[in-house]
């Protein structure tokens, strides 16, 4: 069975006529939507025979390996000289292959004489979700305070640390407010390492969206020998905002301070 092959990507195009994509980030966590069009031209001819052939058509970069799609093929240009005749688009399929993001089309024609000389195409993939995290520590002075026996085994949770953002809330243009809306959250139960005269304990979060300024927001719970009287963060706020190009920030760190502490 014959293979054809045609490319949206080089320039120009090679057996793809006016080929096109746009790709934007959907859901949150975010997943990438890439949508892709254009009409491939296999040029593929009959005699007389039902002749099949697979096209395959070069879209864009290979994507991440659990992608779904969806694809049509629709019949664009077709020529047949009073003879009986057939023009299919058996089947499409989308897959990451050696050239990149990869529409494979099972045409057939029959016809004498016929060509099968053109189709169109619409592709839509969802990849897999991008991972965003923010990470970072928590530390506190031996000073201020030692880990309780739970604490040091991990059987508690010390820290809770979330990130969200104000958004507005109800109430008319004269009396406006704001509401907190939480994105995600941890519970920290890891075990503290003394180093340097301070205790610290990583925490991080995970399925953030991406283009929002997140706030992230610490919080003690326990697992103090002796609890500051006023728990405080610095530094705070702590601000994050992850795009696509970035969708990762570390050393987003804290210290837990005594706010009563008036030194």
């Amino acid at each position: 069975m014959a293979t054809i092959t045609c490319d949206a990507t080089s320039s120009p195009p090679n057996r793809v006529a006016s080929p096109s994509n746009i790709s934007v980030y959907v859901g949150n966590p975010p997943r990438e939507l890439l949508i892709y069009s254009g009409v491939a031209i296999p040029e593929w001819e009959s005699l007389s025979d039902l002749d099949w052939a697979d096209v395959i058509v070069t879209l864009g970069p290979a994507t991440t390996p659990l992608f779904s799609y969806t694809s049509t093929a629709t019949l664009a240009s077709i020529t047949n000289t009073d003879s009986d005749l057939v023009f299919a688009v058996d089947q499409t399929t989308v897959v990451n292959g050696p050239t990149g993001l990869e529409l494979r089309a099972h045409i057939g024609v029959k016809g004498e004489k016929s060509l099968f000389s053109r189709f169109s195409y619409h592709v839509q993939v969802l990849t897999d979700k991008l991972t965003t995290t923010i990470a970072g520590t928590i530390r506190w002075s031996s000073t201020l305070s030692n880990p309780t026996p739970e604490a040091t085994i991990g059987s508690i949770d010390t820290f809770r640390v979330a990130a969200g953002s104000f958004v507005p809330g109800p109430g008319s243009a004269s009396f406006a407010t704001t509401v907190w809306e939480e994105q995600a959250s941890t519970l920290v139960s890891t075990p503290p390492v003394l180093a340097g005269g301070f205790w610290a304990v990583p925490y991080t979060l995970v399925d953030l969206p991406l283009g929002v300024q997140l706030q992230v927001v610490p919080a003690l719970l326990g697992g103090m020998l002796t609890p500051p009287i006023a728990p405080t963060f610095f530094p705070t706020p702590r601000l994050v905002t992850l795009t696509p190009d970035d969708p990762s920030a570390v050393g987003i760190d804290f210290e837990l301070l005594d706010g009563s502490d008036t030194h």
